[in-house]
């Protein structure tokens, strides 16, 4: 591969990690500029196992990030439309939080959506509506979110660097 291409998706990979933290989908863009490499470039610059590892870790991302966001809730022993909600609530969290202060927000927002959405539909149910139930069920969502976002940055990280040594190999 060219040195100059090799360069720029090596910067552009870090670049899709910080993304990562945003909420975007770094990960999978990270493979789909790999794939666009190789399906337009003369020779391959990428091999397909190693795209092919990739696209295993950029689902594994997702899968963390899915799974730790409501874990904390559960964890907490939150019900399940709670746990849901945790999910859906970091999503919202995210989006808001960024509109009012991009970067930070998105993270904090995230995190504060998750826990929210969490105890919103735990008050639901009757029998659970004691305030140390509720705060627990929060502070567990806000942490999983949080763990979540630190996971899958982590999984951006490892495909960056495996995906910009094949780059220059």
């Amino acid at each position: 591969m060219d040195i100059v291409i090799a360069i720029l998706f090596t910067l552009s990979s870090f670049l899709l990690v910080f993304a990562v933290l945003l909420t975007l989908p770094g990960t999978w863009l990270m493979v789909l500029m790999a794939m666009l490499l190789n399906l337009t470039m003369d020779t391959n610059p990428f091999s397909w196992w190693t795209i092919g590892i990739a696209i295993v870790l950029a689902g594994l991302g997702e899968l963390l990030e899915l799974l730790a966001g409501g874990a904390g809730a559960k964890a907490k022993g939150a019900s399940k439309r709670a746990i849901v909600a945790s999910v859906a609530g970091g999503i919202v969290g995210a989006i808001l939080g960024t509109a009012i202060l991009p970067i930070i927000g998105t993270i904090v927002g995230s995190a504060l959506g998750a826990g929210i959405g969490a105890i919103v539909f735990e008050f639901t149910i009757a029998d659970r509506r004691d305030l140390k139930h509720l705060r627990g069920i929060g502070t567990g969502a806000f942490t999983g979110r949080l763990l979540a976002t630190v996971l899958k940055t982590a999984v951006a990280l490892v495909m960056a660097v495996m995906l910009s040594v094949a780059a220059f190999v």
